[in-house]
C-alpha cells in the first residue's frame, strides 16, 4: 500500500513539472502557484536566459523560500541587467539572503561590485563576510585581491573568516595561473601558505600551487626547505608534490642531497618517493644510505635503489645476502630476485660459481623462487654437478615447481642412485609433483563450440 502511494506521488509530481514545462515560466512566477512550480520555472529561465523574466525575478530575491532559485536563474543570465539587480538587492537584503546575493556576484564575476564587496569583509554577519571573501577571490579584480591580502594577515581572525579569506586568495591564484600569470599566482599561494594558523590541508594546497607555478630552479630551494623544516604532514605533502614537478632528475638529486641531514623516519619516507620517481640521479645517495646506518634505513635504501634499477646496487646486494641481520639479508635477496633487466640475472648466475657453498645455495633458492626466467635446466645441472650436498638438495627442491617430462629421467637418476637420503627425498617429491601435473593435464584436443559471456 505504501509503495502504491509513493508511486502515485511521483507520477503526480512528474505530471505537475511537465505541466510547468509546457507553461510560460514567467506566467508561473506571476501566478499564485506553489513553491515547486515556481522553483521549476526559475530552473527553466536559467536555461533559456529569457531577459523578459528579469523584472519578475528581482522582487522575488527577497522571498525567503524562493530566493536561492531566483539567484540560480540570474547567475547565468546574459547581459548586465542581472548584475544591476543583484547590486540593488545587496543594499536591501540582510543575513542569509545578503550572503546569497554576494555569492551570486562572485559566480557572475561582477567586477563592478568589488567596491561594494570590500567593506563586507568586516561585516558583523559572518556568513556575509565569508561570502564576500570568496566572491572577491572569484572576481579577482586587483583592488579586491589586495583587500584579501591585507585582511588575511590581521591578528585574531575567527577561524571561519580566515579560511574564507584563504579560499578567496586561492581562487584568485588559480585564476591567475589559468591566465598564464605564474608570478602573480605564486605570490598569492605563498601568502596563503605563510599563514601558519590555517589548517594543514589548506596550506598544503597553497604549497602545491606555490611550487608548481615556479620554474624548477626556483621551486627546488622552497621544496627542500619545506622537507627539512616543516612539520611532517607538510613535508609529506611536499614530497607528493615533487612527483608533479618538472625537471625530475634535478628534483630527485636535490631531494637526495638532503638525506644525511634528516631523521631515520624522514629518510625512509623520502627514499620511498625517490624510488617511485625512478631517477638515476638519486642512486649514489641511496647507495650510501644502504651501506651504513640503522637497518630500517638501509632496507628502505636498497628497495628504492632496486626500483631505480641502479646497477651499482647489485654488488651491494650480493654482499648482503649472507648478512647476519635477517632483515638486511632478506632485503638483499628480494632485491636480487626483482632487480630489473639483466644485471640481477647475471649476478645470481655469478653467485652459482662462488667458492662459498652458502652463497651458491642462496642463489639456487632464489632461482627456485623465480629469480630467473628459465630456471629448470640450470637447476637440474646444479643438482647433478655441485660439490655441496645442501646446494644439490636446494636445487632439487627448487626444480619441483617447474619439472616436466624432459626432467623425469634426471629426477629418476637421483632417486635410483642418490648421493644422500635428502636428495632421494627431494627427487621423490619432485617426481610425485610431476606425475600429479601430468594427471591434471588434458590428453586430447579441446574444441570450443560455443562461448557465452
Amino acid at each position: 500500500m505504501m509503495r502504491k502511494h509513493i508511486v502515485t506521488t511521483v507520477l503526480v509530481l512528474i505530471f505537475c513539472l511537465g505541466a510547468v514545462a509546457q507553461t510560460d515560466p514567467i506566467a508561473v512566477l506571476k501566478s499564485d502557484a506553489g513553491f515547486a512550480e515556481k522553483a521549476e520555472a526559475c530552473r527553466l529561465i536559467s536555461i533559456s536566459g529569457d531577459q523578459k523574466a528579469l523584472p519578475i525575478l528581482e522582487p522575488l530575491l527577497s522571498d525567503e523560500k524562493l530566493s536561492d532559485m531566483v539567484r540560480y536563474a540570474l547567475e547565468p543570465m546574459p547581459g548586465n541587467e542581472a548584475d544591476a539587480i543583484l547590486r540593488r538587492a545587496l543594499e536591501k537584503s540582510m543575513g542569509r539572503l545578503k550572503a546569497g546575493v554576494v555569492t551570486s556576484m562572485g559566480v557572475r564575476r561582477d567586477a563592478g561590485a568589488v567596491s561594494a564587496l570590500i567593506p563586507l569583509l568586516a561585516d558583523k554577519d559572518g556568513f556575509v563576510a565569508e561570502a564576500a571573501a570568496r566572491s572577491l577571490g572569484r572576481i579577482a579584480a586587483p583592488e579586491g585581491v589586495a583587500a584579501l591580502e591585507k585582511a588575511i594577515v590581521a591578528p585574531g581572525l575567527p577561524y571561519s573568516i580566515m579560511q574564507s579569506l584563504a579560499d578567496g586568495l586561492l581562487a584568485a591564484a588559480d585564476g591567475a595561473k589559468a591566465n598564464g600569470k605564474a608570478a602573480a599566482a605564486s605570490k598569492l599561494y605563498d601568502e596563503v601558505y605563510a599563514v601558519t594558523a590555517l589548517p594543514d590541508p589548506i596550506r598544503a594546497a597553497a604549497l602545491r600551487g606555490a611550487l608548481l607555478t615556479r620554474e624548477p630552479k626556483e621551486a627546488l630551494p622552497k621544496l627542500v626547505d619545506v622537507i627539512q623544516k616543516e612539520k611532517p604532514v607538510l613535508a609529506t605533502a611536499a614530497l607528493r608534490i615533487a612527483h608533479e614537478m618538472e625537471g625530475k632528475g634535478a628534483t630527485s638529486a636535490a631531494i637526495a642531497e638532503i638525506l644525511p641531514s634528516l631523521s631515520p623516519d624522514q629518510k625512509i619516507q623520502i627514499m620511498q618517493v625517490l624510488g617511485e620517481r625512478g631517477e638515476d640521479s638519486a642512486g649514489p645517495a641511496l647507495l650510501k644510505e644502504a651501506q651504513a646506518g640503522p637497518v630500517n634505513v638501509q632496507v628502505a635504501a636498497l628497495r628504492a635503489a632496486v626500483r631505480l634499477a641502479y646497477a651499482p646496487t647489485v654488488p651491494v646486494l650480493t654482499g648482503l645476502v649472507t648478512s647476519e641481520d635477517k632483515d638486511l639479508a632478506k632485503a638483499a635477496k628480494e632485491g636480487l630476485s626483482y632487480f630489473p633487466g639483466k644485471d640481477g640475472d647475471e649476478a645470481i648466475k655469478t653467485m652459482l660459481k662462488s667458492a662459498d657453498a652458502q652463497i651458491r645455495r642462496i642463489a639456487v633458492e632464489l632461482i627456485g623462487q623465480g629469480a630467473l626466467p628459465t630456471p629448470v635446466d640450470l637447476l637440474m645441472q646444479v643438482a647433478a654437478d655441485d660439490a655441496d650436498e645442501t646446494v644439490r638438495v636446494a636445487a632439487l627442491k627448487g626444480v619441483q615447481g617447474y619439472a616436466g617430462m624432459p626432467q623425469m629421467s634426471g629426477l629418476l637418476a637421483h632417486l635410483l642412485k642418490p648421493q644422500s637420503k635428502d636428495e632421494m627425498t627431494a627427487a621423490e617429491q619432485g617426481l610425485a609433483l610431476l606425475c600429479e601435473r601430468q594427471k591434471a593435464a588434458p590428453t586430447g584436443k579441446v574444441v570450443i563450440t560455443k562461448a557465452v559471456y
